[in-house]
């Protein structure tokens, strides 16, 4: 009697190990629709995007110098690869030379002073004066990222969960920046953003950072 019971326990665990084993396979477990699939992307930003950038930064394979008294952070990879796969900001992140990027809204002194600033002083011979106003940065994303569609494949998810994960690092990334202003130098890679929106420090770094190179 105690066999048969043992082994119709027995019977009854290897199903449940098979059907668990047989859903892993076909990827039940993995978020494969679209709204799966960004409910993950938010948490995992939530949760990793700050450490991605810190990881980065302490990496010994990406070191920076500082450069009159400014200490450039390490452009994060993820960032980069959004705007690759995206097809937007490379004109931030592919320039042929420094960028200084913020963001701004109507009637915006810190914008309208610090435009006269560049202007005056004629320092389009060293950055690309890129500045955008909040409704333009916020319509960048319209139509970028493709129709979306339920992926078929483990493998195929993952590759959509990673373009739309880096989509959104890379989206928080550079509304980060736009908060104070970030100078961008594509060349190695790395940016160095003001610590806080003041005009008379923002004019002093762009002096800083001309041959910044």
């Amino acid at each position: 009697m105690k066999k048969e019971i043992l082994k119709e326990i027995g019977c009854y665990a290897g199903c449940i190990a098979f059907i668990l084993l047989s859903a892993y396979i076909s990827g039940f477990f993995k978020e494969t629709s679209n709204e799966s699939l960004s409910t993950s992307v938010v948490n995992s930003v939530k949760a990793t995007g700050i450490e991605q950038y810190i990881n980065q930064e302490r990496s010994p394979r990406k070191k920076v110098t500082v450069y009159k008294n400014y200490r450039p952070r390490i452009i994060p990879e993820n960032v980069l690869s959004g705007s690759q796969a995206s097809g937007i900001w490379r004109n931030i992140f592919n320039s042929n030379r420094k960028v200084v990027f913020y963001l701004y809204d109507n009637n915006d002194d810190f914008h309208s002073e610090l435009y006269s600033y560049f202007v005056k002083n004629k320092l389009i011979s060293f950055y690309n004066y890129e500045p955008y106003s909040l409704n333009a940065f916020n319509n960048m994303h319209n139509g970028t990222m493709g129709p979306s569609k339920i992926c078929n494949s483990i493998e195929e998810c993952n590759k959509v969960r990673e373009k739309a994960s880096n989509y959104t690092l890379l989206s928080n990334f550079l509304s980060n920046c736009g908060k104070t202003m970030c100078v961008f130098n594509p060349a190695k890679n790395e940016y160095v953003q003001l610590k806080k929106r003041n005009i008379t420090e923002a004019e002093h770094m762009l002096q800083g950072l001309k041959n910044w190179h």
